[in-house]
């Protein structure tokens, strides 16, 4: 389980340490895919394949669902942690999610997403109380 908020900065070389507190539930690899709303979802190799399978489940047949399936799979890969538990965000992961040097990481349940830090503020400002209370009466 991924909660909580962790800010970074990526190095010269584009690399980011996975916060401590979720490294260890990454074996030695962690899976990265664009995400929605411009982040970058990263799961562990169990994660990735739960979302692989749901994704996979979907009905071909739908234009709509190759589209989708093309994307989020063309913009997905695998990452090796090194031993300082540092992931590398290749230029077109950074690009996707607007990352240049400070990001967040953020636990949300069964994936950690990683944002720019201003993409990060910008949506955790745009949520007010209203709008949590209507969207958990919807629920």
């Amino acid at each position: 389980m991924f909660i909580g908020e962790y800010h970074h900065s990526l190095d010269a070389k584009n690399r980011v340490a996975i916060p401590a507190k979720f490294r260890g539930a990454f074996d030695k690899t962690a899976y990265l895919t664009k995400g929605m709303g411009g982040c970058i979802y990263i799961y562990t190799a169990e994660g990735f394949q739960k979302y692989y399978d749901s994704i996979i489940a979907l009905n071909k047949n739908k234009a709509d669902i190759r589209e989708y399936q093309r994307v989020v799979f063309s913009r997905s890969m695998d990452c090796d942690l090194d031993t300082q538990g540092r992931i590398l965000i290749n230029s077109q992961f950074a690009r996707m999610a607007g990352i240049t040097k400070e990001c967040v990481f953020v636990g949300v349940g069964d994936r950690v997403e990683l944002w720019s830090e201003e993409g990060w503020n910008n949506f955790i400002n745009g949520v007010t109380d209203e709008k949590l209370e209507q969207i958990s009466e919807e629920l």
